[in-house]
Protein backbone atom coordinates (compact mmCIF):
# COMPACT_ATOMS: atom_id res chain seq x y z
CA UNK A 1 0.00 0.00 0.00
CA UNK A 2 2.76 2.51 0.30
CA UNK A 3 3.03 2.73 -3.40
CA UNK A 4 -0.72 3.31 -3.38
CA UNK A 5 -1.29 5.88 -6.25
CA UNK A 6 -3.94 7.65 -4.29
CA UNK A 7 -2.01 9.64 -0.49
CA UNK A 8 -4.48 8.81 1.30
CA UNK A 9 -3.75 5.04 1.69
CA UNK A 10 -0.22 5.48 1.56
CA UNK A 11 -0.67 7.70 4.67
CA UNK A 12 -2.98 5.28 6.06
CA UNK A 13 -0.33 2.13 5.39
CA UNK A 14 2.51 4.22 6.75
CA UNK A 15 0.47 5.67 9.77
CA UNK A 16 -0.77 1.72 10.63
CA UNK A 17 2.90 0.63 10.41
CA UNK A 18 4.34 3.36 12.69
CA UNK A 19 1.54 3.32 15.35
CA UNK A 20 1.64 1.06 18.09
CA UNK A 21 -1.75 1.70 19.10
CA UNK A 22 -3.84 0.83 15.65
CA UNK A 23 -1.93 -2.22 15.53
CA UNK A 24 -3.15 -3.54 18.51
CA UNK A 25 -1.32 -7.05 19.58
CA UNK A 26 0.26 -7.47 15.81
CA UNK A 27 3.96 -6.90 15.16
CA UNK A 28 4.94 -4.82 12.25
CA UNK A 29 7.31 -6.40 9.83
CA UNK A 30 11.12 -5.33 10.61
CA UNK A 31 12.91 -3.03 9.16
CA UNK A 32 14.72 -5.59 6.85
CA UNK A 33 10.97 -5.05 4.69
CA UNK A 34 9.66 -1.57 5.94
CA UNK A 35 12.75 0.61 6.69
CA UNK A 36 13.43 1.01 2.38
CA UNK A 37 10.05 2.30 1.39
CA UNK A 38 9.74 4.67 4.19
CA UNK A 39 12.76 6.14 3.67
CA UNK A 40 12.21 6.65 -0.24
CA UNK A 41 8.75 8.24 0.49
CA UNK A 42 10.56 10.16 3.28
CA UNK A 43 12.49 11.81 0.54
CA UNK A 44 10.68 11.61 -2.85
CA UNK A 45 6.80 11.83 -2.09
CA UNK A 46 5.04 14.70 -3.48
CA UNK A 47 2.30 14.29 -0.65
CA UNK A 48 3.91 16.44 2.53
CA UNK A 49 1.62 14.03 4.73
CA UNK A 50 3.04 11.04 3.21
CA UNK A 51 6.45 12.83 3.88
CA UNK A 52 5.22 13.33 7.77
CA UNK A 53 3.94 9.60 7.59
CA UNK A 54 7.35 8.07 6.31
CA UNK A 55 9.59 10.33 8.87
CA UNK A 56 7.28 8.92 11.68
CA UNK A 57 7.80 5.25 10.82
CA UNK A 58 11.81 5.78 9.85
CA UNK A 59 11.50 7.14 13.52
CA UNK A 60 10.58 4.40 15.15
CA UNK A 61 14.10 2.70 13.82
CA UNK A 62 16.44 5.56 14.46
CA UNK A 63 17.52 4.38 17.65
CA UNK A 64 18.93 0.69 16.16
CA UNK A 65 19.20 1.53 12.42
CA UNK A 66 21.99 4.51 11.26
CA UNK A 67 20.34 5.12 8.56
CA UNK A 68 17.05 6.19 9.51
CA UNK A 69 18.97 8.95 12.05
CA UNK A 70 20.97 10.01 8.97
CA UNK A 71 17.34 10.65 6.77
CA UNK A 72 15.56 12.25 9.47
CA UNK A 73 18.77 14.63 10.42
CA UNK A 74 19.36 15.29 6.58
CA UNK A 75 18.27 19.05 5.48
CA UNK A 76 15.17 19.00 3.62
CA UNK A 77 14.28 21.43 0.13
CA UNK A 78 11.49 23.23 1.23
CA UNK A 79 8.56 22.54 -0.97
CA UNK A 80 5.99 24.74 -1.47
CA UNK A 81 2.46 23.84 -1.24
CA UNK A 82 0.10 25.10 -4.08
CA UNK A 83 -1.53 28.31 -2.69
CA UNK A 84 -5.48 27.78 -3.03
CA UNK A 85 -8.50 30.28 -2.60
CA UNK A 86 -9.52 33.72 -3.85
CA UNK A 87 -7.55 36.62 -4.60
CA UNK A 88 -6.97 39.08 -2.32
CA UNK A 89 -8.00 42.68 -3.06
CA UNK A 90 -10.49 41.33 -5.92
CA UNK A 91 -14.00 42.28 -6.49
CA UNK A 92 -16.39 39.80 -5.47
CA UNK A 93 -19.67 38.54 -6.94
CA UNK A 94 -22.89 38.89 -5.50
Amino acid sequence: MADDPDARVRIAAFHALACDRCKGDTCAPGPERLLEPALHHLVSDPDPHVRARAAALVGTFAPSDPRSSAALEAPRPTIQAPRCGRKRGGSRLA
